[in-house]
């Protein structure tokens, strides 16, 4: 809560939104690159905003330079979280839910260039498949039982992207990759679904995990966050 006093612009605010379960509609959040403005869609939304942005979810060196892979975008916190930590990292974002994709694209429009946004699902494989959604836009997911626990009361086909030819997409470049893993239960199965070893490339993952990083073979430190997001940093080495 002290972070959270001097990241966001009107902390009061936030203190009266987070105490009323309600939100604005465009938060102001101080970043390394200047101030950005962030279109909240409900509640959840705003809590998004203070674990990253306050309570350091996804601490990242300004200096480091990154491609990040945004695997489950929502409408793009974590993007913009990466992308205002300098002026030289590049977000690809992968969101499913049509629902969210007006706010993703809104909150990502000042970075221009830097920032990509591709409305398909990834999976283990490629093809068709059914996203489970929650109305609000809150939470989606490839898996029925899910969607059933949680309560999702919407679907919808989504085209499927294969996380092996994600990473293989991205070709030939002298930057470290990071990817954000944020798929509703799937994250294991995409893990188990690639060789790390092929993309000495990829340097680090961040999971909404705790024990996907005993799945990967190649070389790695993890670190847990708040208990529940695992930070995987690979060794350079190939191996």
């Amino acid at each position: 809560m002290p972070r959270a006093l001097t990241v966001f612009r009107r902390p009061l605010q936030l203190l009266w939104n987070c105490g009323n379960g309600t939100h604005p509609d465009v938060i102001q959040v101080r970043a390394p690159v200047g101030s950005i403005n962030i279109a909240l869609r409900n509640f959840e939304s705003l809590k998004t905003c203070f674990s990253i942005f306050a309570r350091n979810d996804y601490r990242t060196d300004p200096d480091h330079r990154f491609l990040v892979l945004d695997i489950g975008a929502n409408i793009g916190i974590a993007a913009l979280y990466f992308l205002s930590r300098n002026t030289d990292n590049k977000v690809r974002c992968y969101e499913p839910d049509p629902t969210n994709l007006d706010y993703l694209r809104w909150n990502l429009s000042p970075f221009g260039a830097r920032a990509e946004i591709i409305g398909k699902a990834v999976a283990p494989s490629g093809g068709r498949g059914t996203l489970f959604r929650a109305v609000d836009g809150k939470h989606s997911s490839l898996l029925k039982d899910v969607a059933i626990s949680n309560g999702f009361a919407a679907e919808s086909t989504t085209e499927l992207v294969a996380f092996d030819d994600v990473l293989r997409n991205i070709g030939e470049t002298n930057e470290d990759v990071l990817v954000k893993l944020d798929v509703e239960g799937i994250e294991a199965a995409l893990v188990q679904s690639v060789d790390f070893c092929e993309y000495p490339q990829l340097r680090r993952m961040l999971v909404e995990s705790t024990t996907c990083s005993s799945l990967i073979r190649r070389p790695h430190h993890r670190t847990l966050r708040t208990g529940s997001i695992e930070d995987i940093e690979f060794s350079r080495e190939r191996p």
